[in-house]
């Protein structure tokens, strides 16, 4: 008799109540996919470009500059537009906020009065931070944590660095207290994977 493989195929993420999901983030925003093999090249990025960026932490996110200027993110998933020029200075004086995966760059601000072409794969190069995304989930977006299959999770887990994987952890918990990720399959595969539990104990 042939063996069969237990797999959890990926479905159509459900339609899940905005009320209650903004309980848990700001908002779902698109899964940023990052090529950092395909790229425009334009890697010489003025200082005046605004880049949007999101939180990825579950908390709040202060970040403070040395001129005093602050940019404060309330809850995950919040976004705000940075100057490129304070990005650098970030990467050079507390590089945590990318080493740590609690900033997402999403690319250049639609709203941005300088024309700039740079995909997200080239700010992150620009910033030289890309070998910190080169394989990071984002927490945020319940699409993507509470979907993957289950062959995925295994993968991923395996990549996540130490503090993002704590991140994903709150993340997850999360999704399960509310009642965004029901999949008892996948709970336990991030549970395994993760080294945690997900689900209070009865």
């Amino acid at each position: 008799m042939p063996k069969t493989e237990n797999k959890t195929t990926t479905k159509k993420p459900e339609d899940i109540d905005k009320e209650e999901l903004s309980k848990i983030i700001d908002v779902d925003t698109e899964i940023v996919k990052i090529n950092f093999d395909e790229s425009a090249g334009e890697t010489k990025i003025s200082d005046e470009v605004r880049i949007l960026v999101k939180s990825l932490v579950f908390g709040r996110l202060y970040v403070k500059l040395k001129d005093g200027s602050t940019y404060e993110f309330s809850r995950p998933g919040e976004t705000q537009e940075i100057t490129i020029r304070e990005l650098r200075e970030l990467k050079a004086t507390q590089q945590s906020f990318f080493s740590k995966q609690q900033l997402l760059i999403l690319g250049v601000s639609p709203a941005n009065p300088t024309e700039c072409k740079a995909t997200p794969a080239d700010v992150y190069k620009c910033l030289g931070v890309d070998k910190f995304f080169r394989n990071y989930i984002d927490p945020t977006s319940f699409r993507e944590v509470c979907f993957l299959n289950l062959d995925e999770i295994e993968m991923r887990a395996k990549l996540i660095a130490a503090q993002p994987k704590e991140n994903l952890i709150i993340a997850l918990r999360n999704y399960v207290e509310k009642g965004v990720l029901t999949d008892l399959k996948r709970i336990d595969c991030w549970e395994k994977n993760l080294g945690c539990e997900l689900m209070k104990k009865r």
